[in-house]
């Protein structure tokens, strides 16, 4: 057997199942969907046929403890599980198939030659690997998420609007910072997303608009979410437009961790953080000493300040320098708090924003435009110092913001 495909194969099971479990760590989940996707990739290596049209089979000699037909089994077992997450999974069966330049046509033979080794691969709908072309769904790690796409899938399948209903009641008898990042998540990665595959159609069109005159209603939820959370559904929020399926891959994974960071911020109040401020109330934060600008001086001891340092953000090109930082934080750090402080700032009233942007240095003359040059030089910085793809970069990015 391949050496790694024989070190991935006992852990199937383990990374597996903390996908579905009850309680498993953020971090768990994440490790695990990247052990997964690994695993995929392997598993089609040794399985898959010269001619694409038979039935995979073990293309080597079974040696040790090893049994491909014990595998089969247990990947069957858990495909037939009810989770999100193992849905994502049999997606990305046939995402990687599509990466190793099957067709359209070719994964649609592909997955009818496997109906009786692989059952459920015959009864997945291929057309879905060009719906959405986000790979990693980072929401789906929330306890209120499988409930709340469970209710999306029959609104949106048979028009049956009772079981979404009762989620959103839930949440209005039980606000949970959770489940509205939930709603967040599902609004931009069932939805928004869409939008780089394909026009929006009759049940995306329903959804959102039925979603839209609830939103209106639901005073426990703070405005600015439901604003900006309404101009999203629009496709009005101007860090987050997709205009349409020309949109490349890095610019939709961007556009995913923009709207990861706006989500969070959106729901925790303004005093919690400077960085909520940037979002909330930026015109507020004129004299103060912004976060990862030249002037953040506020780590500093009282001595060491120059009565010449500047209050407000300081204006400055995009600087390519993968050693570029500020203070003494480290490359990484540096962008990773660069890249969060202009989305917020981005994503807050246009004006206000503007007026923040060009308060010391009028290098800007349109805030979005202005802050998402720098949001795309630092996410290529990062992608960079971290050696990986964007996907990798995104899932690593993600995990940092946890720990911090």
């Amino acid at each position: 057997m391949n050496d790694k495909f024989k070190n991935l194969e006992p852990f199937f099971r383990y990374a597996l199942e903390a996908l579905y479990i009850q309680g498993a760590p953020a971090l768990q989940k994440i490790t695990s969907i990247a052990f997964l996707k690994e695993f995929v990739r392997k598993f089609w290596d040794i399985f898959i046929q010269e001619d694409k049209n038979r039935p995979i089979a073990y293309n080597q000699i079974e040696d040790g403890d090893f049994d491909s037909g014990e595998l089969i089994y247990q990947i069957n077992t858990y495909m037939n599980i009810a989770h999100p997450l193992v849905y994502s999974l049999k997606m990305y069966f046939l995402r990687d198939l599509s990466q190793r330049d099957f067709s359209i046509d070719d994964v649609r033979k592909f997955c009818k030659a496997q109906k009786r080794i692989l059952p459920w691969i015959g009864t997945l709908n291929w057309e879905d690997i060009k719906e959405s072309r986000l790979t990693f769904n980072p929401y789906c790690i929330l306890p209120e998420y499988n409930e709340l796409e469970k209710g999306f899938m029959i609104f949106y399948d048979v028009g049956n609007k009772a079981p979404f209903q009762e989620f959103i009641q839930n949440i209005k008898n039980k606000t949970t910072l959770t489940a509205k990042l939930s709603l967040f998540g599902l609004f931009f990665v069932r939805l928004h997303a869409i939008r780089a595959s394909r026009v929006w159609r009759h049940p995306e069109t329903q959804f959102a608009d039925f979603v839209i005159k609830k939103l209106a209603g639901m005073n426990n939820f703070p405005v600015l979410f439901k604003s900006i959370t309404t101009k999203i559904l629009s496709n009005k929020q101007p860090l987050l437009q997709i205009n349409d399926s020309r949109i490349n891959n890095t610019d939709l994974i961007i556009k995913s961790v923009i709207a990861h960071i706006i989500a969070f911020h959106t729901l925790v109040e303004p005093n919690s953080s400077q960085l909520a401020m940037y979002l909330h109330r930026i015109q507020d934060c004129q004299n103060l000493f912004i976060l990862s600008c030249i002037s953040d001086i506020e780590s500093l001891p009282i001595d060491q300040v120059s009565a010449n340092d500047q209050a407000g953000y300081i204006g400055e090109p995009v600087n390519q320098t993968f050693t570029h930082s500020v203070r003494s934080l480290l490359p990484t750090s540096y962008r990773i708090l660069h890249l969060i402080v202009h989305a917020l700032i981005g994503a807050s009233a246009p004006q206000p924003a503007l007026a923040f942007l060009r308060k010391n240095n009028p290098t800007a003359t349109d805030a979005e435009r202005y802050c998402m040059d720098h949001i795309r030089n630092d996410w290529v910085i990062l992608r960079n110092l971290f050696k990986c793809s964007d996907e990798v970069n995104y899932k690593l990015f993600l995990i940092i913001c946890s720990v911090l």
